[in-house]
């Protein structure tokens, strides 16, 4: 075989060896790429308030209580017309509860995994309380169908010996064109596959800079004593800021404003004195989402409450807490607390 023959055999057997690799590489970062999608596809969140003004029970039985007022079911693993959540999919799951009644009657709620009791609330009729509070959360590890109520190509190149005798010239010339030709086509497919990976690794950085996207903030009202009654609902501006990763969170404005699309879980606590009592509503935008209310005391010192919701957001979309007229909390820097954090882009 000539020289040149050989050179060329050579080189084919290095380019070969190259794709060989890259296209490795390529299947590798699809399978991450997959793997990754997945992961972002796989959403299961909800939150849902009782619905219906006024009192629930009490009744006779232990009842399943049915949250209709839905504000977000990405999943849709919450059944609006049962109270009933269905894991779709294995994993650990995070569930809080929250309550407000009036102080006539006890309050008893339990959530219950399948037929399990996990976690519960009560307290008992009050004698001077008009009203109370309360909540409980739980990480559970369910499995699907739980129920809670509240290639790369193979390259194969052959060398071919030629007899030492003198070649004769035409076939020669046909050897190299067919290597010519199949150089030709390697370095073609060569430049494709790289091309694809580079899309693949791009992919995998944008997915990957997804998950590690950080919006979380904690703040607290800040001052000391009483903030409010007001005349006019006002707007509370949580200025005792314990975390703002994202700087999302606007301290001297006490907004949130939404950095990326995606679900959120805020939460809302509140503790006051007993001369007045406080209604706190989270507003979306312009809409009222959840409150967190409390009356007047007659015979309490102090008063408490919270609530908490997932909510669905895209960018520039507003998040804060407005506190109604003639109401009022307490300030400091501990317990009336609003906090937010991002759970998933999507």
């Amino acid at each position: 075989m000539s020289a040149s023959s050989a050179d060329m055999s050579d080189l084919l057997m290095k380019l070969g060896e190259k794709l060989q690799n890259i296209e490795t590489r390529l299947k590798e970062s699809e399978d991450q790429i997959m793997d990754l999608r997945n992961k972002e596809r796989t959403k299961v969140i909800f939150s849902a308030a009782a619905g219906f003004g006024g009192a629930f029970g009490p009744f006779n039985t232990d009842k399943t209580l049915i949250y209709r007022a839905v504000k977000t079911n990405i999943g849709g693993a919450y059944n609006q017309s049962t109270g009933i959540f269905t894991a779709p999919v294995s994993g650990v799951y995070y569930f809080s509860i929250f309550y407000h009644a009036g102080g006539h009657h006890q309050v008893g709620l339990s959530l219950y995994k399948n037929n399990q009791y996990i976690v519960g609330l009560h307290d008992h009729k009050s004698k001077y309380d008009i009203a109370d509070n309360g909540g409980n959360a739980a990480f559970l590890q369910l499995q699907r169908g739980d129920q809670d109520d509240a290639n790369a190509n193979d390259i194969e190149i052959n060398g071919q010996m030629q007899s030492a005798s003198s070649p004769d010239m035409s076939d020669l010339q046909i050897k190299f064109g067919a290597m010519g030709e199949k150089l030709q086509d390697m370095e073609t497919k060569l430049k494709e596959t790289e091309t694809r990976l580079n899309i693949s690794e791009n992919q995998i950085m944008d997915l990957r800079n997804k998950e590690r996207t950080k919006v979380m903030f904690s703040a607290a009202a800040g001052g000391r004593g009483a903030i409010g009654p007001f005349n006019t609902e006002t707007t509370l501006i949580y200025r005792a800021v314990k975390t703002n990763i994202g700087g999302a969170y606007g301290q001297s404005t006490g907004i949130f404003t939404a950095p990326v699309a995606g679900v959120y879980y805020f939460t809302i606590f509140h503790h006051a004195g007993k001369d007045h009592g406080t209604v706190l509503y989270l507003y979306k935008n312009n809409q009222k989402v959840i409150m967190t209310q409390n009356h007047k005391a007659v015979f309490e010192i102090a008063h408490n409450g919270g609530n908490a919701v997932f909510l669905q957001l895209q960018p520039g979309d507003q998040v804060y807490v407005r506190m109604t007229a003639n109401s009022f909390i307490w300030g400091g820097n501990y317990h009336t607390t609003f906090s937010g954090f991002l759970v998933s882009q999507v």
